[in-house]
């Protein structure tokens, strides 16, 4: 593992949390990532230096996000669907 924490505090029911396939792909994109802020490191590696405690906090600010959208995305799609019915 890259993490210099101790697994324990990874994994466990604190810090682990079932998302749907297309959340986790997400996620696993933006933190492969390069954002404007982490100096031409990827998201996952710049977050590397962080604390445990700002890991976590970033981690659930994005995985808050990636919920909401997945949630936009999932209810567009139904509605796009119910117009398909027909009458």
């Amino acid at each position: 593992t890259r993490s210099a924490f101790p697994s324990s505090l990874i994994n466990n029911t604190e810090n682990v949390v079932a998302v749907p396939k297309a959340v986790n792909q997400r996620l696993a994109d933006y933190y492969s990532s390069k954002d404007f802020f982490t100096g031409g490191k990827t998201v996952r590696d710049w977050l590397g230096s962080k604390s445990f405690k700002e890991q976590k906090d970033f981690g659930r600010k994005e995985l808050e996000k990636a919920l909401k959208e997945h949630r936009q995305t999932t209810r567009s799609e139904d509605d796009t669907h119910e117009d398909d019915e027909g009458p």
